[in-house]
């Protein structure tokens, strides 16, 4: 049997700018069969050139057998997002036909499977976030060579508001379980993606507190715990539930409300935070965050000392309340996204 003339795939790069087109797919389908790539990279392909949209005859733009809109005024973000990810699919398509490699560019499971770089994120920051928790009070003296009490809070709050910054454009900057149930019950992320965001934070707190106790040697780390026993449960029970409302207050309404995309949402939530471990520290730890708590006493945990295992639940409980809390208080007074000016006393008056 002979064999079929090698196809030449310059010849497709000027179809590469055109999205929309289903040539594209189709000729990145036709060279992989004529190179003989596995048919499961064909069927992948075959997917990206005519993935599912709706059903046949529906109004969705993307119904199947239909262009995407380009100039329609109404189409939404989450259809430019989708637009860009074909974009990136089939491109790498193409570079894996023609057997390119980039180890700068972006892998094709990120592009694939983007949530998995919003998961990555919240691993980071929280892991980055917990550690410097467990170490600085750890090895932060002052000239008297005593623990500078004074101090601690500012690097933790520092720290966060760094990885806010660094990767609120990827993720949100979440990096705390509480922060997560109220995005999510204030319908700014789904529910697959709160899943994902908390499993990637108690993972990466618990892998701080291995770190930490590596670092110093013992398993005299930080670990938050209600100071005194169980005479202080219920402080630390209202300082948790207070101060996780405040934070959550703050992040949705500098994050997610019609002044998103302002200069200064990171330095308001590290603040927060700054202010919560000075006003709480010395009653429950200033935790504010279920995946720090638990991350840390399960590490200290696995070296058998377990003792503040037994206020696990507190540490759970009223942090989710206070974001319950908030996210209440926000579907109620956030403005519409049309209105960026607020509602005036003078219109109130005039109503």
């Amino acid at each position: 049997m002979s064999q079929p003339d090698p196809v030449e795939l310059k010849d497709l790069s000027p179809l590469e700018d055109d999205v929309e087109s289903p040539v594209v797919g189709g000729g990145v389908v036709q060279a992989m069969k004529s190179v003989g790539e596995n048919p499961s990279a064909v069927k992948r392909a075959e997917e990206i050139r005519t993935p599912a949209r709706g059903p046949a005859g529906s109004s969705n733009p993307g119904t199947p057998g239909m262009p995407l809109p380009r100039t329609n005024s109404t189409v939404s973000n989450a259809t430019s997002a989708q637009n860009d990810r074909l974009r990136q699919q089939r491109e790498a398509a193409l570079r894996s036909v023609r057997g390119e490699f980039d180890f700068l560019a972006v892998p094709d499971w990120v592009v694939l499977h983007p949530l998995l770089g919003a998961y990555l994120a919240e691993g980071i920051g929280t892991f980055a976030f917990v550690l410097t928790i467990a170490l600085v009070q750890v090895n932060n003296v002052n000239l008297y060579n005593n623990v500078d009490t004074n101090m601690t809070c500012l690097p933790i709050g520092m720290m966060l508001m760094c990885m806010v910054f660094t990767f609120g454009y990827v993720s949100g900057g979440h990096f705390n379980p509480a922060v997560t149930i109220a995005c999510a019950l204030a319908r700014k992320i789904d529910f697959k993606r709160a899943v994902g965001y908390i499993i990637s934070q108690v993972g990466a707190a618990f892998g701080a507190g291995l770190v930490a106790m590596i670092v110093k040697g013992s398993n005299d780390i930080v670990v938050p715990h209600i100071a005194n026993g169980s005479s202080y449960t219920s402080s630390g029970l209202f300082v948790e539930l207070i101060y996780t409302f405040a934070l959550a207050t703050v992040v949705l309404n500098v994050a997610y409300s019609v002044q998103k995309g302002n200069f200064f949402y990171g330095f308001a939530i590290g603040m927060t935070v700054t202010a919560g471990a000075a006003g709480a520290g010395n009653i429950s730890g200033g935790s504010f965050n279920p995946a720090l708590a638990s991350g840390l006493q399960l590490a200290v945990c696995m070296t058998g000392s377990c003792s503040n295992i037994s206020d696990f639940w507190l540490y759970w409980v009223a942090p989710i309340v206070g974001a319950c809390i908030a996210a209440l208080l926000f579907s109620q007074l956030a403005q519409p996204e049309s209105n960026t000016t607020g509602i005036h006393e003078e219109d109130v008056m005039n109503a």
